[in-house]
């Protein structure tokens, strides 16, 4: 229990594993004047407690955001590892200064492939654009201000996307798939 900060100003944090981080309920781990908290191959974050990034990508890691979790972005987030999330996931396009505030507010799920993919089960809500140019998964509620591109499937059972404020853009290879979506 307890808080990790990471301080450094402007720059990125890289982590590559064999890691493991078990981020328990009540504690937090933030990194919020970075301008990339990197997340790399055989690294997990399991997350029963707030994460609370400035940006971030996941490039070949595993992150499980549970019930218990919140995993906050500030502006942007590359997704191209596993990433499940039952708890709360949000970008809320907050106003940063100096080097981690120039990023654009966004989220992108990337194509790694079986195994790497991007599964929504609870709520998930992003004050800027997102594109899923890899499989996504939505069992729940994903609510947008700002656009959505869809470039792969986004397949689910009940899920819903509530898009405000912006404009849903499906490609041929893109669409939506599931029982009740």
């Amino acid at each position: 229990d307890g808080t990790l900060n990471f301080t450094t100003d402007g720059s990125a944090i890289y982590s590559s594993g064999p890691l493991v981080v078990n981020n328990s309920a009540g504690s937090t781990i933030n990194a919020l004047k970075t301008t990339l908290f990197f997340i790399g191959n055989n690294v997990t974050f399991n997350n029963y407690g707030t994460m609370h990034l400035a940006n971030a990508e996941n490039a070949e890691g595993y992150i499980n955001n549970y019930a218990s979790g919140s995993f906050i972005v500030d502006r942007s987030f590359d997704n191209h590892g596993a990433f499940i999330n039952v708890g709360d996931y949000q970008i809320p396009c907050t106003t940063l200064a100096g080097p981690a505030g120039q990023t654009t507010c966004s989220f992108r799920v990337g194509d790694k492939g079986v195994g790497k993919e991007f599964i929504n089960n609870s709520c998930l809500c992003v004050k800027g654009n997102v594109t899923f140019d890899g499989p996504g998964i939505n069992n729940s509620t994903m609510y947008i201000t700002g656009n959505l591109t869809l470039n792969k499937i986004l397949s689910g059972v009940n899920g819903r996307v509530v898009l405000e404020n912006g404009v849903s853009t499906i490609s041929v290879s893109g669409g939506y798939t599931g029982t009740n979506l």
